[in-house]
C-alpha cells in the first residue's frame, strides 16, 4: 500500500491518524450529503505496513473491502481499536458544535448503532464458545444430564425387578409429615419476635448442615422462607394470612423425601439462594424500578417446591424403567412436572393459594405459569437452552434493564438450584458428598435392574471426588455464573469468590492424585 493517498469523506466525520488536524483542512459542507475532497492524509500504520481509509457515505469500494479481508486477523483487531479511537475523538467535537447539521448527527448515530449490533453479536459469540465440551469430564456429565439410554440385558427381567421393587415411583397421596405441624406459628405482632431469623443477607450466612445439628432448627425450609418473606414484608402482598403460609410451607417441606442430597435442605439452600441473588440484582441502581415484590413472591415459591417429592433418582431413570410419572408426563421433564403439579395440588388442598395478591394486576393465571415455568428450567436437559437465552438477552440490549424478566427469574432459580459450587468450601464439599451418595445408590439400581450406569452413577468406575468436580464447575456451574454474575456486577463478587477458590482447591487436589485414582465424586441438582 501507498504511503499517502487521495480520500473523499464527509466533512465531519473522515478517517485519518489521530494526529491529523481535520478541522484544518476541511472544506466546510454547505449540504447535508455532500462529499468533499479532503486531500492527502497520513494513513494508519498497521504492523509493518501503513493502511488508508477510503470512506463517503457510499459502500466503500471492493477493493478497500479486499485489502481489509487480505489483512491478518491480528492487524484487523489492531485497526478496529485505532479506528474506534478516532472515531471517539471526532465524534466528542461534532456534538459540542452547535452548526451540526442534525441530519449529520443522526446517520452517525446509525452508523454507530450498527457498529455496536455486530459488536454485540461477538459478544454473545464469545459466551457460546465459553461452553466448550471437548473432555472427558464434559462428555460425562452431558451424556448424565442429556440422558442417553444405556443398553440392558433383557427388558423382561427389568419389568419383572421393577415391579418386584414395587413404590419406586414418585406417586401417590400427599403425605404431610405431621410432626411438622408442632412448629409454632409466627405471629405479626411487634412484641413477639419472629423465630424464623436465619441470616440470608451474607452469602456465607447460611449453614444449613449447622442449622440441623440444633433441634430447634429442624424445619430448615419453612425457616428459610418465612425469614424472607417476613424480611420484605409479603403478607401484606398476598392474600393468605401467615397462619396458611407456615400451614403450606410445613406441608411441602413434609412432601420432601429424606434423600441424601434431593431433601428439604437442599430446598431451603436454593430458597435462599434465590432471595440472595434477586436482592442483589434488584438492589442496583440499573435495575431501579425493575423487579416487584410479586416478582420476588413468584422466585421464593419456585425456589421452595422446585424438588417437592424427589424419589432421588433421575428423569432418565423413571423413563427407561417405564415408571408411572414418566408415562404420565410423556417422558418430558418428568420429575420437573411432578414437582410442580405437587405445589399446586398442596396449595389447593391446604386452602392457601400463596399467588392471590391485593393488587389489581398481574392475574394470578400468569403468576402461577411464571412459577411453573421457573421448576420446569430446572430440568437440565434444558439446561443449554436457558443459558443461551439470557446470553441472547444480554446481547441484544445495551441496557441491563431491558433483558426479559421472565427469562432472567428462569436463569437465577436455575443458578440457585446449582449453587452450592459457590458456597464456601466446606459447605460446598458436604453437598458433593451427599450428591454422591444419592448417584451411586441409583447406580446400584441400575445394575441390579440390568442396566450400565453411567461413569458418574458407578460406583466401581467413578472418576475422583476432585476431578468430578472440575467437570461439574466447569461445563455445568461456571457457563450459568458467567451470565448471571453479569447481571449481579459487584453484587456476586461474593459467590464467585468462593467459585474461584473451590476451583483452586479442586484443581489442586485432581492434580496430586495418581492416574489410576478412583473415589467418589458427584454433583447434582
Amino acid at each position: 500500500m501507498g504511503n499517502s493517498c487521495t480520500q473523499t469523506c464527509r466533512k465531519d466525520f473522515g478517517f485519518a491518524s489521530s494526529g491529523d488536524d481535520f478541522s484544518r483542512n476541511a472544506q466546510r459542507m454547505e449540504t447535508p450529503r455532500q462529499t468533499v475532497l479532503i486531500g492527502e492524509c497520513s494513513p494508519l500504520k498497521i504492523g509493518d505496513e501503513k493502511v488508508c481509509l477510503t470512506t463517503s457515505e457510499s459502500t466503500p469500494c471492493r477493493e478497500d473491502k479486499q485489502r481489509l479481508e487480505d489483512l491478518p486477523f491480528k492487524d484487523l483487531l489492531g485497526l478496529l481499536e485505532s479506528t474506534a479511537e478516532v472515531v471517539h475523538s471526532r465524534y466528542r467535537v461534532v456534538m459540542a458544535d452547535p452548526d451540526t447539521d442534525a441530519s449529520l448527527v443522526a446517520h452517525a448515530d446509525t452508523i454507530i448503532g450498527s457498529v455496536a449490533k455486530h459488536i454485540r453479536s461477538v459478544r454473545h459469540l464469545q459466551n457460546r464458545r465459553s461452553f466448550v465440551e471437548n473432555s472427558m469430564e464434559a462428555d460425562l456429565w452431558r451424556q448424565m444430564y442429556e440422558g442417553r439410554r444405556k443398553r440392558f440385558n433383557s427388558l423382561a427381567n427389568v419389568a419383572r425387578k421393577v415391579l418386584v421393587e414395587g413404590g419406586s415411583s414418585a406417586t401417590g397421596k400427599h403425605q404431610a409429615n405431621e410432626a411438622l405441624v408442632s412448629l409454632t406459628v409466627a405471629t405479626e405482632s411487634a412484641e413477639s419476635p419472629s423465630p424464623y431469623k436465619v441470616n440470608l443477607e451474607q452469602w456465607d450466612g447460611l449453614d444449613l448442615f449447622r442449622m440441623q445439628e440444633n433441634a430447634t432448627n429442624a424445619y430448615p425450609l419453612t425457616r428459610v422462607f418465612m425469614c424472607a418473606w417476613e424480611a420484605r414484608r409479603l403478607s401484606s402482598l398476598s392474600k393468605v394470612r401467615s397462619e396458611k403460609v407456615i400451614e403450606f410451607t410445613r406441608a411441602i417441606e413434609g412432601n420432601y423425601r429424606d434423600n441424601p442430597y434431593h431433601n428439604r435442605l437442599h430446598a431451603a439452600d436454593v430458597t435462599g439462594a434465590t432471595y440472595y441473588l434477586w436482592m442483589r440484582i434488584s438492589n442496583r441502581r440499573e435495575f431501579n424500578g425493575y423487579f416487584t415484590p410479586v416478582d420476588l413472591l413468584v422466585a421464593l415459591v419456585a425456589a421452595a417446591v422446585h424438588d417437592v417429592g424427589h424419589p432421588g433418582v433421575s428423569n432418565d431413570f423413571l423413563v427407561k424403567t417405564r415408571q408411572v410419572l414418566a408415562l404420565r408426563y410423556n417422558d418430558r421433564s418428568v420429575l420437573e412436572n411432578y414437582h410442580a403439579a405437587t405445589a399446586f395440588e398442596l396449595m389447593e388442598e391446604r386452602k392457601a393459594n400463596l399467588l392471590e395478591h391485593t393488587l389489581p394486576s398481574p392475574p394470578v393465571a400468569s403468576l402461577r405459569a411464571r412459577v411453573v415455568e421457573m421448576v420446569l428450567a430446572t430440568d437440565m436437559a434444558k439446561h443449554k437452552d436457558t443459558l443461551d437465552s439470557l446470553a441472547a438477552e444480554i446481547g441484544n440490549h445495551e441496557k441491563l434493564q431491558d433483558v426479559d424478566k421472565l427469562i432472567l427469574e428462569k436463569n437465577l432459580v436455575h443458578m440457585a438450584d446449582i449453587a452450592h459450587p459457590l458456597r464456601p468450601f466446606e459447605i460446598h464439599k458436604e453437598w458433593s458428598r451427599r450428591v454422591t451418595e444419592e448417584f451411586f445408590a441409583q447406580g446400584d439400581r441400575e445394575k441390579a435392574l440390568g442396566f450400565h450406569p453411567m461413569a458418574l452413577m458407578d460406583r466401581a468406575s467413578a472418576p475422583s471426588l476432585a476431578k468430578g468436580q472440575l467437570g461439574f464447575l466447569n461445563f455445568v456451574v461456571k457457563p450459568t455464573w458467567k451470565q448471571l454474575h453479569l447481571v449481579l456486577g459487584a453484587g456476586g463478587d461474593v459467590p464467585n469468590s468462593c467459585l474461584q477458590v473451590n476451583s483452586t482447591i479442586w484443581e489442586s487436589q485432581a492434580a496430586a492424585e495418581a492416574p489410576s485414582t478412583v473415589s467418589r465424586c458427584g454433583s447434582a441438582t
